[in-house]
């Protein structure tokens, strides 16, 4: 049994999943998982990201390998392709979509990217608050919406349009359009979100 196999028995052990259970939920054959967890294949990278999602771990768990640094081999290379990806409703803001785009896994939580969409008629005004963390950049492909920065005022962002927030900088979205897409890659992954007071 390979490392990864031993890791992917362990965690679906953990989640009280049967090998076929585990295969159904990536939609892979109960023998595919089988052969995972002997080390007579290894999964693909689409699967280890729905294993990570499905037995609630990371590619570096998962994988075995240790956290990286920038332009480590512990990176993968990953591709997303809008027309295999899905929009999902789990995100910070109830009013918007996300479509994760594999970088999160592929770079073993050192950056994160998706695709954020509104949701039509949830037009709801944020709440001010700020992030903790070393990078965010926004780029809107589609649509408009105006953000508020404390100390940088109000702007509306339009298609093309690209702002890097620096860390702890209080900020609110104010209003947006019904089509608003646009991408945030951020620096890790993962990172706190604080509700902040309104300004006075």
């Amino acid at each position: 049994m390979s490392g990864v196999g031993e890791n992917i028995q362990r965690l679906r052990r953990a989640a009280g999943l049967t090998q076929a259970a585990l295969g159904e939920e990536i939609g892979v054959t109960n023998t595919a998982v089988s052969n995972w967890e002997q080390g007579l294949a290894e999964p693909t990278l689409q699967n280890v990201l729905r294993l990570c999602e499905v037995l609630n771990t990371t590619a570096d768990q998962l994988l075995g390998v240790p956290f990286g640094s920038v332009g480590s081999k512990a990176q993968v290379f990953v591709v997303s392709h809008a027309d295999e990806g899905k929009f999902e409703g789990q995100g910070l803001r109830s009013f918007f979509e996300y479509r994760q785009l594999g970088v999160s896994e592929a770079s073993n939580g050192e950056f994160g990217a998706h695709v954020i969409r509104a949701v039509p008629g949830e037009q709801l005004p944020g709440e001010w608050h700020s992030h903790d963390l070393s990078f965010q950049m926004v780029y809107v492909t589609k649509g408009w919406v105006e953000f508020e920065y404390e100390g940088q005022g109000a702007h509306m962002l339009r298609p093309g349009s690209c702002v890097m927030q620096p860390s702890g900088i209080r900020h609110r979205l104010i209003r947006n359009s019904d089509d608003l897409e646009l991408v945030e890659i951020t620096s890790p992954a993962s990172f706190e979100t604080t509700e902040e007071k309104a300004k006075a």
